[in-house]
């Protein structure tokens, strides 16, 4: 496997956790305000 393979996919798969813990974030945010 060549080097930009890897680059391009640890970018992506970087891209996706950054997008799903925001989302978590979010609710977690949501419903500690619902709980309070």
């Amino acid at each position: 496997t060549s080097s930009k393979d890897t680059t391009s996919t640890f970018s992506t798969i970087k891209a996706l956790f950054r997008l799903a813990t925001s989302r978590m974030r979010r609710c977690w945010t949501e419903e500690t305000l619902v709980t309070l």
